[in-house]
């Protein structure tokens, strides 16, 4: 169906391949249509370049664990994208690919798929379509993966690259949060010189006696789930604001200021880490 008074195209059952996302669609009641990946990607970058949105279904495991089988993707052109950010783009192979941007230069685009365990895809920054940072998971709820909890975990993931075949056999079979918790510590633990940040969009503000945490950029301020820190949460985020510093140091810390053993400081620090990742409160650093 083509809303195209409302700027906006749907695709119902676009099956995209694990690599390729090969496209297919249901055009009429007599059956299933396939239509050639160049040909349909082409009108879909047509109707880009008229100022409207494409909204495509995925089906494949290429950007596993970001984009699952089934949810629907937006695809948007004219946003400037940033290493990080997913794309739809058009490879010298006569290909079309939604894969995410590991790095860029002037001449040329270095794209891999969040699934995929080995290679990378190359093309020049014109091949570059549409950025993609919406989708609609299996129940309808909307998603941006450009929210601070995915900037998170995409960070995370782009560290994981040795680890991601383990990882992903697990993902199945757990509750998404949970596993994205389950990687966090992870790799913390066991990997050396792990840096860490607060995001700077995040303050603290004092309500009475307590203490509230909230991004100062958030233009829909929920207070619904607002986060309030107790004491020792509230030092550790003034001690870490600002500084760029690994898991040691950040035990060291609470170490100096509290009376307790390393064994439970640590334990205590990685439980308040990993809550603060959850929520895309720390950062990453490359």
């Amino acid at each position: 169906m083509f809303d195209t008074d409302q700027g906006y195209v749907f695709m119902n059952k676009l099956l995209l391949s694990a690599l390729f996302f090969i496209a297919s669609s249901t055009l009429s009641a007599q059956g299933v249509v396939t239509i050639d990946n160049e040909l349909f990607f082409g009108f879909v970058v047509q109707l880009l370049d008229e100022e409207k949105t494409a909204m495509i279904t995925a089906k494949g495991k290429s950007m596993l664990p970001f984009i699952k089988n089934g949810e629907k993707v937006q695809l948007s052109k004219g946003e400037k994208y940033e290493a990080g950010d997913i794309v739809l783009a058009h490879l010298s192979m006569e290909k079309y690919i939604l894969h995410r941007v590991i790095s860029y230069s002037d001449t040329i685009v270095n794209l891999m798929g969040d699934g995929n365990l080995v290679g990378k895809e190359h093309c020049h920054p014109d091949s570059i379509k549409a950025v993609c940072k919406l989708k609609y998971d299996d129940k309808g709820n909307e998603i941006f993966l450009d929210s601070d909890c995915f900037k998170s975990r995409t960070e995370l993931w782009q560290r994981c690259l040795s680890m991601r075949e383990n990882l992903l056999s697990l993902y199945s079979s757990k509750n998404e949060n949970e596993f994205w918790k389950d990687v966090f510590r992870t790799f913390i633990t066991s990997e050396a010189n792990v840096l860490l940040s607060i995001r700077p969009t995040y303050e603290i503000k004092k309500l009475g006696k307590e203490t509230i945490l909230y991004s100062k950029d958030s233009k829909n301020v929920d207070f619904s789930s607002v986060i309030t820190l107790n004491e020792s949460a509230e030092f550790l985020f003034l001690n870490m604001k600002g500084k760029v510093i690994g898991l040691d140091d950040i035990v060291n810390i609470f170490l100096h200021e509290y009376e307790v053993d390393k064994k439970t400081a640590t334990k205590d620090c990685i439980d308040l880490l990993t809550q603060w990742f959850a929520l895309g409160i720390i950062k990453i650093q490359q």
